[in-house]
């Protein structure tokens, strides 16, 4: 039997829109273990936030794995440590958190157990209701050199432009020290040059000895697009905008909401 892994997104692709998990997923996903293939869920989230969706799964932890801070961090969660991991350079970090400083867009700087932000706001409010994650306000922006950062996330909740406009900056110089991306229509995030969720999924293939054409990913944002580009079969989920769809071999028949990772599993590896 040629072994599989499964690289499976979470907001919008595995959750549905209210962060639950739909029983036919879990059975699938229960599914492909049994069958002896193995797990990657591949997220944004911080190792913390990643862990607390997978304990809501109840799944076994053998061959299961988190790609988290958008491919920066893999963990094994059936020997519960850190496989790899990649921080961003602090001369490089201190250019980016000035320039969000200049054009006052609000921050939010992830170590490994918090995450630092320059005031506490209503988007801290916002983001920490919805995540549980640990933050601290910084007394200095200098803070943060002396810290192992793995991402940073401007947000917006209110006016996608600034971050539209941000991006237009950032991705016009050719030497630009980080990879950067939309995660969501509000969060536009930062992080290692060279560090996705493409380069994550070569990483643990390589790690498992699994070819590349025995890799499926499955997504809907842009920080998906590396991982649906790199895997043998890149999947778009049906609700994922055109722009994302573009870049998959496959796009899914059902949305997030309707169990559309189970459809891709019992297509691809059942």
């Amino acid at each position: 039997m040629n072994r599989k892994i499964l690289f499976v997104d979470y907001d919008d692709t595995l959750l549905c829109s209210d962060k639950s998990v739909t029983a036919e997923n879990r059975k699938a996903l229960l599914e492909v273990l049994a069958a002896g293939h193995y797990l990657a869920f591949t997220t944004g989230r911080p190792l913390h936030g990643a862990k607390v969706f997978f304990d809501r799964l109840d799944l076994p932890r053998d061959h299961c794995y988190l790609l988290c801070y958008q491919g920066c961090v893999l963990y094994d969660l059936a020997r519960q440590e850190t496989v790899m991991s990649k921080t961003m350079d602090s001369d490089a970090l201190g250019a980016l958190i000035a320039l969000l400083q200049e054009r006052d867009i609000y921050y939010q700087a992830f170590a490994l157990d918090r995450f630092y932000c320059p005031a506490y706001t209503e988007v801290t409010r916002r983001y920490c209701e919805n995540t549980r994650e640990p933050y601290e306000v910084l007394k200095t922006p200098e803070q943060l050199l002396e810290q192992k950062i793995y991402k940073v996330m401007a947000i917006d909740f209110y006016d996608r432009r600034p971050l539209a406009a941000l991006q237009q900056q950032v991705t016009s110089d050719p030497i630009f020290p980080f990879q950067s991306f939309f995660s969501s229509p509000w969060f536009y995030e930062f992080c290692a040059k060279g560090q996705d969720k493409g380069s994550g999924l070569r990483y643990l293939a390589d790690v498992l000895c699994i070819p590349r054409s025995d890799t499926i990913a499955v997504g809907d944002e842009e920080n998906d697009i590396p991982m649906i580009e790199a895997a043998g079969i890149g999947v778009a989920m049906c609700n994922a905008r055109d722009e994302i769809k573009a870049h998959a071999d496959v796009v899914t028949t059902r949305d997030n909401n309707h169990s559309g990772v189970a459809e891709v599993i019992r297509r691809y590896l059942l």
